[in-house]
């Protein structure tokens, strides 16, 4: 969710995330990236950043961007591993376990995350936007 934002918000690193999204041909998430962006989303109304039409406007076609769609139920079993293997959030492993599961790159703007997976057995799987350049 981190770097899909970046697409509709003028953030560090949104020109990086705009690259991505021209070099991409199929993105593919865990459903939790419809409460995150909406949230978001939110957030940025509630502070006066983004009117209503543009907040429905953001969250649609953010969605519109994503081929797949990927349950978390059907995740959680292996999220939850990834989460006790790596002691960080099952959040963030929701979405390294889509990317393992569909032989993917998480490319994620949380440094923090992208630190701990990379040094972790699951390094080749994930990016940061800095990685790209």
């Amino acid at each position: 969710a981190s770097v899909a934002l970046k697409w509709y918000v003028e953030e560090e690193d949104s020109e990086t995330a705009h690259k991505l999204l021209q070099d991409t041909s199929r993105l593919e998430a865990p459903d939790l990236i419809i409460p995150e962006v909406t949230n978001f989303v939110w957030k940025k109304w509630r502070q006066h950043e983004f009117t209503q039409v543009q907040a429905e406007s953001t969250v649609s076609s953010i969605m519109r961007l994503f081929e797949t769609i990927h349950s978390s139920k059907t995740l959680s079993g292996h999220a939850l591993n990834l989460s006790l293997t790596l002691d960080h959030p099952a959040y963030d492993c929701f979405y390294l376990a889509c990317a393992e599961i569909r032989g993917a790159i998480l490319v994620t703007a949380d440094m923090k995350f992208h630190d701990k997976v990379k040094s972790s057995q699951f390094g080749d799987i994930v990016s940061s936007l800095d990685d790209l350049l």
